[in-house]
């Protein structure tokens, strides 16, 4: 990421809320279902609203560090190690992260299009488009993720709105699901679905100042928490969460149940397509931010030749759970306890950063 590369404010708002909300496509509406119930959505809108507040105190934090991202910051406090441990410590982050969504992607290509086909094979020419965005720069996957975004908001709003016949306010009693007590416990301990707004503390040397920063930061997730929750309280309303915790790819099966005439059929193989390019806007920009994370790390000229390397490597965690379970497994550990590499590791490591730089300039005076 060269440093004249700015970032507009709607191409950051759209990608951050794309990384975001992406989980939508896989099983994150049957994992909330399994969590609360029918207050699977509660959870979500509780959880949002809790990472506004964090997301406030660690953007607050931020602002003593001018024009630095967390690594940036890392070094000023820590020197070379900081800057190496916290560098390596975001490129493995992604790095996982785009490793679980590329599995389960793969697994989701070949459940709804082509069955007959063996995982590896689907894996080496999603592996292969990855390369070659994250190849041509974030810059480019932000770009695409521009045009791959409000036709996301257009498919998803579409299958919603001809859900409506479907939709049963009983699905989603009891309100509270297993209880207040669960229902708060989940959220606010065991649901990490905005863990992916942690990406703007890579980009706030590419953002104009701080109060850009904050309008782009809570705009997305503001935008996330009703994305999330809506379509969470939709879901459940369309499928009684004895059944809706229970399938592999809850939207799509969710499309898969709709009778609205020959044309909206037809239009299953569009959806696809388009959820399809949230998701690789996903894994392409998680490995590319990875690269850059390791080049600074590293103190590497050029970020390019990382590219095939961290693919590769993406590639072979991929394959390493041995079944769909397995995979689904993870994925929900994920979406549980993602919530400890962000805010939790951010948060701690920017109030170590203050207290070193207030020592320092005492220590000065």
């Amino acid at each position: 990421m060269e440093r004249e590369k700015k970032i507009g404010t709607f191409g950051a708002v759209s990608l951050l809320t794309g990384l975001i909300t992406a989980k939508i496509f896989l099983s994150a509406p049957a994992f909330y279902a399994r969590h609360s119930a029918g207050a699977g959505w509660i959870e979500v809108l509780i959880s949002g609203v809790f990472e506004l507040f964090i997301l406030a105190i660690i953007l607050k934090l931020m602002n003593a560090f001018p024009e630095m991202d967390i690594i940036d910051v890392s070094e000023y406090s820590f020197g070379c190690v900081g800057r190496a441990v916290v560098g390596f410590v975001c490129s493995a982050l992604f790095l996982l992260s785009s490793a679980a969504v590329f599995r389960c992607f793969c697994e989701m290509i070949r459940n709804c299009i082509i069955e007959s086909v063996s995982y590896e094979y689907v894996a080496l020419f999603i592996a292969a488009a990855v390369v070659a965005a994250a190849y041509l720069g974030w810059k480019t996957t932000l770009h695409l993720n521009n045009l791959i975004f409000p036709l996301v908001l257009i498919s998803v709003g579409i299958v919603l709105l001809i859900s409506v016949s479907r939709y049963d306010v009983q699905n989603i009693k009891p309100i509270l699901g297993y209880g207040a007590k669960t229902l708060a416990s989940n959220a606010l301990l065991k649901n990490s679905s905005y863990y992916e707004i942690g990406a703007l503390l890579l980009f706030i040397p590419y953002l104009s100042g701080k109060n850009h920063v904050k309008k782009i930061g809570f705009t997305a997730l503001s935008f996330s928490i009703i994305l999330l929750s809506g379509i969470t309280l939709l879901y459940h309303m369309a499928v009684p969460y004895e059944a809706a915790g229970t399938f592999e790819l809850p939207f799509y099966q969710m499309t898969r149940m709709l009778k609205a005439g020959s044309f909206i059929q037809r239009m299953e193989p569009l959806n696809i397509f388009i959820w399809a390019g949230a998701l690789f806007v996903y894994i392409g920009m998680g490995v590319s931010l990875s690269a850059h994370a390791f080049k600074k790390a590293a103190r590497l000229e050029n970020e390019t030749p990382m590219v095939f390397v961290l693919t590769f490597i993406m590639c072979i965690a991929a394959l390493l759970p041995d079944s769909e379970t397995t995979v689904e497994t993870i994925y929900d550990f994920l979406l549980t306890y993602g919530y400890i590499a962000y805010p939790i590791a951010p948060l701690v490591l920017l109030i170590l950063c203050r207290l070193v730089t207030m020592g320092r300039r005492g220590k000065n005076a």
